[in-house]
C-alpha cells in the first residue's frame, strides 16, 4: 500500500557525514541507556527496530500473542501483538490482524523484517528471548524509536490507545484537507469514468488512489507496464444503491471476531451483486480492448484513496488479481477489487481510529501483466539503518507477491548508491542469498501456479540486473525528491518498474 502524500524530503546530502556519525553515536548510546534499563527493569526487553510504523504514534499498546506452536496462530485476534521466535511464510496469514511483531531472532534482511515493512506493521527483532519473557493476554508496549517491549498496566494501555487514536486522528484530518482541496482542482479537469495512465499525475490520489497516481506519474518517464484506472468516483455512483445497507451492517463491536467477520462477508456480497451499469461496463471493456485487443493478461489491482493516510495502516488492506484475462473475467475482478474495501482488517483500522467508511472512496488498475521470471521490491534509503547512503533490493523467483506477502524469503543485496551516484560502478556491501525453493507463476493456460525452483540457493540477479535496477531507483528518487519503496520485475531480460510509492517512516 502506498501513500502519495506530500512528505518533506529528509535527506540533506551536504550534511550527511556529520549526519551519519551523529545516528552512528546516538544508537551506541541508545543501546547503552536501554541494556542499562532492561537490567534495571524486569518488565523491559530490548530488541533491534525491524520498522517503525505509521507516521504518527511512537509507541503502541497491544495484547501480548506469545507464539510457540503454529496451532495457537487461530487464536490471534485483531490488534494483538505476535510474540515469536521468528517469523516464516507460514505464519503471515495472521500478520492482516497484528498490530505489532516482537521476535527472538533475526536481522535486518530476516522474514520478519521484510514483511513488517511491506504490510506496515510495527517490529521489533533479536530481543533473544521474548517467547521466555512475556505471557499470553500480558499488556505490552512497542516502542520502534527507542526499541524496546515492556510490560505495562491495563490503564497505561488504555493510556496509550488513546494516544495513538489521537495522534492518527490529527495526522489524518491534516491529510484530509490537503487531499480535498487537491481532489476537487483535479476532478474539475478530469471528470472522466476512466482515466489512462498518460492522463493521471501524483496529485490525482483522491481520484485514482495512490498507486493510480503513482503509476501515471511514472509512465512517461520509466518502463511502466500500460493501464488505465476505474475512478474513485465511478466506484462511489455505482455502490450507492447499496451504501445505506453498507453502514447498517458496519453498526458492530469490531472487538467481536465473529461479527466482524460477518459483517465483511455481508458487504462483500452486496458489492459484488451491484449490477454494474452498462456505461461504466461498456466503457471498461472498450479500454480493455484497447490495451491488448481483449485477450490480454492484465493485472487488477485496487487503489485506495486513503492510501495518502498513514501508510502502514493501509498497508495490504485490499485486493490485487494477476493474469486476469478476457472480459467477464476483467469485470468480475473490478467488482471484487471494490468489495475488497470492506476486508476484515480494514474495518477494524477504520473503527478503532475512528476514520469514516464513507470517506474511503477505492479506484481500480488494470494493467498490462509482466510475466516475470524475477521480481521484487527496492529502498532507495536503507529503511532499518536510515542510512541515505546504502539502496536494497530484495527478490525471488516468480512473481513479486510471493515476496510482498512475505511467502518467501528473498535474496537481498545492500547496495552502495553513494559509490554509484560518483562513479557509476556497482558496490555490494552485503548481501543475503535465500533458499527460493519455489517462486508463483503463470502457466500455459494463464493460471498462477507454484513452481519447484532447480538450484534455490543460487544468486537471483546478475550484476547488470543489479545496475539497471539501482541506476532506476535512483532515477526515481531523484524524479520525486525523496526516498521511495519501489515494485519492480523482470521479463526476457527487460527490466519493468510496477509501483514506487514515498518511505514515510525515516
Amino acid at each position: 500500500m502506498q501513500k502519495p502524500k506530500q512528505i518533506k524530503n529528509t535527506e540533506k546530502p551536504k550534511q550527511l557525514k556529520s549526519t551519519e556519525k551523529n545516528n552512528i553515536l546516538n544508537t551506541i548510546e541508545k543501546d547503552k541507556i536501554l541494556k542499562s534499563a532492561e537490567k534495571n527493569n524486569q518488565n523491559l526487553l530490548s530488541g533491534n527496530i525491524a520498522f517503525e510504523g505509521a507516521e504518527g504514534p511512537e509507541r503502541f499498546g497491544g495484547i501480548a500473542k506469545v507464539v510457540k506452536d503454529n496451532k495457537k496462530l487461530n487464536k490471534i485476534n485483531f490488534g494483538d501483538i505476535l510474540i515469536i521466535n521468528m517469523t516464516s511464510p507460514r505464519v503471515v496469514e495472521v500478520f492482516k490482524k497484528i498490530k505489532g511483531i516482537v521476535t527472538d531472532k533475526g536481522g535486518a534482511g530476516c522474514h520478519a523484517a521484510i514483511v513488517s515493512r511491506e504490510m506496515g506493521i510495527p517490529c521489533i527483532i533479536g530481543t533473544k528471548k521474548a517467547t521466555q519473557f512475556f505471557k499470553d493476554g500480558e499488556f505490552i508496549e512497542l516502542n520502534t524509536i527507542e526499541g524496546y517491549v515492556k510490560k505495562i498496566t491495563k490503564a497505561d494501555y488504555n493510556q496509550l490507545l488513546k494516544a495513538e487514536k489521537k495522534q492518527l486522528k490529527e495526522f489524518v484530518k491534516k491529510e484530509e484537507k490537503e487531499l480535498k482541496e487537491i481532489t476537487k482542482t483535479e476532478l474539475e479537469k478530469k471528470p472522466n469514468s476512466i482515466l489512462w495512465f498518460k492522463d493521471i499525475n501524483k496529485n490525482d490520489v483522491g481520484i485514482v488512489g495512490g498507486k493510480g497516481a503513482s503509476l501515471g506519474e511514472m509512465s512517461s518517464i520509466f518502463p511502466i507496464p500500460n493501464g488505465f484506472c476505474i475512478t474513485a468516483q465511478a466506484y462511489e455512483k455505482e455502490v450507492l444503491s447499496v451504501l445505506s445497507k453498507v453502514h447498517k451492517i458496519l453498526k458492530i463491536d469490531v472487538n467481536d471476531q465473529k461479527q466482524l467477520e460477518k459483517a465483511s462477508k455481508e458487504i462483500e456480497k452486496l458489492i459484488i451483486a451491484v449490477k454494474m451499469s452498462d456505461e461504466l461496463k461498456n466503457n471498461i471493456l472498450l479500454n480493455y480492448e484497447k490495451l491488448g485487443k481483449g485477450m490480454l493478461f492484465v493485472a487488477v489491482r485496487s487503489s485506495a484513496t486513503a492510501e495518502d493516510l498513514p501508510e502502514a495502516s493501509f498497508a495490504g488492506q485490499q485486493a490485487t488479481f494477476l493474469n486476469v484475462r478476457g472480459k467477464e473475467d476483467v469485470i468480475k475482478y473490478v467488482k471484487e477489487c471494490w468489495a475488497s474495501l470492506f476486508t476484515e482488517r480494514a474495518i477494524y483500522y477504520r473503527e478503532i481510529n475512528n476514520f469514516k467508511h464513507e470517506d474511503v472512496l477505492i479506484s481500480v488498475v488494470v494493467q498490462e501483466m509482466v510475466n516475470s521470471e524475477k521480481a521484487g521490491v527496492m529502498f532507495t534509503v536503507n529503511p532499518v539503518t536510515k542510512n541515505y547512503n546504502e539502496l536494497l533490493i530484495e527478490g525471488s523467483y516468480g512473481l513479486g507477491e510471493t515476496v510482498v506477502s512475505g511467502q518467501v524469503t528473498p535474496d537481498s543485496y545492500f547496495i552502495d548508491k553513494k559509490q554509484f551516484i560518483e562513479k557509476k560502478t556497482l558496490s555490494i556491501k552485503q548481501k543475503n542469498i535465500a533458499e527460493k525453493t519455489w517462486g508463483l507463476f503463470r502457466d500455459e493456460n494463464g493460471k498462477n501456479v507454484n513452481k519447484n525452483i532447480e538450484n534455490p540457493n543460487e544468486q537471483l540477479l546478475s550484476e547488470k540486473e543489479l545496475k539497471e535496477l539501482t541506476d532506476f531507483g535512483i532515477k526515481i528518487e531523484i524524479h520525486y525528491g525523496k526516498p521511495m519503496d519501489i515494485e519492480w520485475a523482470i521479463a526476457n531480460g527487460k527490466v519493468y518498474i510496477l509501483q514506487a510509492r514515498p518511505i514515510t517512516t525515516l
